[in-house]
C-alpha cells in the first residue's frame, strides 16, 4: 500500500483548498451566465450536470496527483469546505460586478449584431459583384467561341 507523507498530506490539503476555490469561481461563471442570459429549466440543468462533471473530473486529478488514486477523507472535505467558504465570501464580490458584466454583454452583443449587419452587407456587395463578373466573363466565353468559329471558318475557306 501506498503511504502520504505529512509533507505530501499538506500539499493534498494545500491543493484541496485552492480547487475548492477554482470550483467556486467556476460555479460563479456559470451563476453569472445564468444571471445575465435567461436560461430554461433544461439549460440549466445541463449546466448543473456540466459542473458537477467538471467537479468530478478535477477531484479525480487531484487525487490521482496527492494520493495516487486513493479516496482520502480530509482531502475531500477540505475541497467542501474550501468551496463553502469561497460561496459565502469572494462569490458575493464576484456577484456584485453581475450589473457590469450585464451592461457589458449588453454592448459586446450590440457590436457583435453590428457586425454581423455589417458583414451580410458587404457579402450581399460581394455577391452581386461576383455575379456581374459571372455575366461578363460569360458573355467573354461567347465572344471567343466567336472568334473561334471565325478563325475556323476563313482558315477553312482557303
Amino acid at each position: 500500500m501506498w503511504e502520504i507523507s505529512n509533507l505530501g498530506q499538506g500539499n493534498a490539503i494545500i491543493y484541496a483548498f485552492l480547487l475548492g476555490q477554482v470550483l467556486g469561481f467556476i460555479y460563479d461563471i456559470f451563476k453569472l451566465d445564468r444571471i445575465i442570459f435567461k436560461r430554461s429549466t433544461v439549460t440549466v440543468a445541463f449546466e448543473d450536470i456540466l459542473f458537477w462533471l467538471i467537479a468530478a473530473f478535477l477531484t479525480f486529478c487531484l487525487l490521482l496527483l496527492t494520493s495516487n488514486g486513493q479516496v482520502r477523507l480530509y482531502i475531500i472535505e477540505t475541497i467542501f469546505l474550501s468551496f463553502f467558504i469561497y460561496y459565502f465570501t469572494l462569490s458575493r464580490l464576484v456577484l456584485i460586478l453581475a450589473p457590469f458584466f450585464k451592461k457589458a454583454s449588453r454592448k459586446i452583443s450590440k457590436l457583435y449584431l453590428k457586425g454581423v449587419d455589417f458583414l451580410s452587407k458587404t457579402d450581399f456587395i460581394i455577391l452581386s459583384q461576383i455575379k456581374r463578373l459571372k455575366k461578363h466573363l460569360f458573355k467573354g466565353q461567347k465572344w471567343q467561341k466567336k472568334i473561334k468559329n471565325n478563325v475556323k471558318n476563313t482558315c477553312n475557306q482557303d
